[in-house]
């Protein structure tokens, strides 16, 4: 089944440089977010500190335990959605423990099996760690991984990224992106990963619009939408709930569109 994630991105929290000392204008915002999103028809969404830059690798413990109040928050209000977690720019593990107190459904991962260079320095792999840890904690939240992540320079070619990941690694689904944040992802690319990964979900986690999901529909399994959901197309903007049931709706045609071809 094809789906659709929208991300709450929060604004700056405590511990993070820009934190504007306002506690509850970030709750508000993220809830207001989610609302936006989950009206519009979305499967789940990601919940994430996009607000905290410049990233550290991991967070202080403070931004943390208030990332968690708000995903908890959000697990009470939304019982029934998928609600995944990612803890920027590389902290998996805080990311899992959230998500476990809250019983979120998943996580992402920046760099999971394979090192990059990034803005913050070098990003180490975590999966071992991770994945130990998760079988103590909690084995149902799911572990989605990019592949040669955005805003990074990889070390790893992307078939040998996609080739430790798939052998290796034991990720839940695969997320493969553009250059950076709201940049384009390649088709080329996602179909290269279904086609290599097999068995595992290949998600699109950036630049995806109403104009171009057309592109993706047929070979990946998911999407994960940010930057186009938000009004104007500015990644700092609060959720457009229009572009929300846009987007939604014409996925939901075009996978009719589809599901017919198939059939015939």
């Amino acid at each position: 089944m094809f789906k659709i994630y929208g991300m709450v991105h929060l604004l700056p929290l405590p511990g993070s440089p820009l934190y504007s000392g306002n506690r509850d204008t970030i709750l508000r915002r993220g809830l207001s977010d989610a609302d936006k999103l989950v009206r519009g028809g979305v499967d789940g969404f990601i919940v994430e500190n996009y607000g905290d830059s410049p990233f550290a690798i991991r967070p202080p413990q403070e931004s943390i335990d208030f990332m968690k109040e708000i995903v908890c928050m959000l697990r009470e209000k939304y019982p029934e959605i998928e609600i995944g977690v990612n803890v920027l720019r590389n902290a998996g593990i805080d990311a899992l423990k959230i998500a476990a107190e809250c019983k979120a459904d998943f996580i992402r991962v920046n760099t999971f099996i394979e090192p990059v260079w990034a803005p913050e320095g070098l990003l180490f792999p975590i999966a071992h760690p991770l994945l130990r840890i998760r079988n103590k904690v909690s084995p149902s939240v799911r572990i989605y991984v990019d592949i040669n992540v955005k805003h990074s320079k990889p070390i790893l070619s992307f078939i040998d990224a996609l080739e430790n990941a798939r052998t290796r690694g034991h990720p839940d689904a695969i997320i493969v992106t553009g250059h950076a944040t709201g940049k384009k992802t390649d088709p080329l690319k996602v179909f290269l990963a279904k086609k290599y990964v097999k068995n595992i979900p290949v998600i699109v986690g950036s630049g995806v619009t109403v104009d171009n999901i057309g592109s993706y529909i047929s070979i990946a399994d998911g999407i994960i939408v940010g930057t186009y959901l938000k009004k104007d197309g500015i990644i700092y903007n609060p959720v457009d709930e229009k572009k929300v049931e846009t987007l939604v709706n014409k996925a939901k045609k075009l996978l009719v569109r589809l599901e017919k071809n198939i059939h015939r």
